[in-house]
């Protein structure tokens, strides 16, 4: 699963080269249009005040034919890339079978346009967009770093059920993420995992993962909840500008046989944790 890295299978990230290019010509096409009529009406301005006009109308026409070719150059690289990212797409992914929407229609034309608006006013925006766009990395790439990547196949944590005398139950855990193997005794007659889960939008595609999550902690029923770490500082930041979703669930298990082994699961449509043995 592609966790810290762009995932090449996103539909999104292939719309949004498509728009980039698409933007930033349309972009460059309206600065030629300006700037083309700004100059034309002031050499039509000049050549009525001066005497060689034949002159004027020459300087005029290659002024004209010089603030042409570099935007048409511009362009042309421009729709390049909106080309290069159709063919991308359609040997990353399988077309066919990707399910369109309006979102898709919405994130493509919210993408031209805000692509337009930075190739015009470039002088202005490309600064903080650019410092934007790093600070975000930034706290996804820190995000991936302390929290596991919910896979797709795989169980986010393996339960195995080594010995359960009366209220007593001992059990090894093994993590799919970075806290490994570890074994923990327990007190109560049901078992509870604490679970706190990073959902990203759809049509985010940094980080390559969905959903991140972190085992926090696993205790009996027959003890006190444990204090909640709480939602990271870091994640604020993301949750405050709609790019992150936090959440924290727990799993209830009553049903527990010795030496059995049991897999916790968590289903993306549903939203939810599941257990199964």
């Amino acid at each position: 699963m592609i966790c810290k890295a762009v995932n090449p299978n996103d539909v999104y990230l292939w719309i949004f080269i498509a728009a980039a290019g698409i933007g930033l010509a349309c972009g460059t096409l309206l600065k030629l249009y300006l700037s083309l009529d700004a100059l034309l009406d002031r050499l039509r301005g000049n050549a009525g005040k001066e005497r060689a006009g034949k002159e004027s109308a020459g300087k005029g026409k290659k002024r004209v034919r010089t603030r042409v070719i570099q935007p048409a150059v511009q362009i042309s690289l421009y729709l390049s890339v909106s080309a290069a990212a159709g063919l991308g797409a359609i040997m990353a992914l399988d077309l066919p079978q990707v399910f369109w929407s309006r979102m898709h229609l919405f994130f493509f034309l919210i993408s031209v346009a805000t692509w337009l608006f930075i190739r015009y006013f470039i002088r202005f925006v490309w600064v903080p967009c650019i410092a934007l766009i790093a600070v975000y990395v930034l706290l996804a790439a820190d995000l991936c770093s302390t929290w596991a990547c919910v896979p797709d196949t795989r169980s986010l944590v393996q339960v195995r059920i080594l010995s359960r005398k009366e209220t007593t139950t001992s059990l090894e855990l093994q993590d799919s993420g970075e806290r490994g193997v570890e074994f923990r005794r327990l007190e109560g007659d049901a078992i509870l995992y604490r679970f706190q889960l990073v959902r990203f939008p759809e049509w985010l595609f940094y980080p390559g993962c969905r959903v991140l999550y972190r085992f926090d902690t696993v205790y009996g029923s027959a003890v006190e909840v444990p204090d909640s770490p709480g939602c990271p500082f870091f994640l604020k930041g993301l949750k405050s500008i709609g790019l992150a979703e936090y959440s924290e669930k727990i799993l209830q298990q009553k049903d527990i046989r010795l030496l059995e082994t049991y897999d916790i699961g968590y289903d993306a449509e549903e939203e939810e944790l599941f257990l199964s043995p």
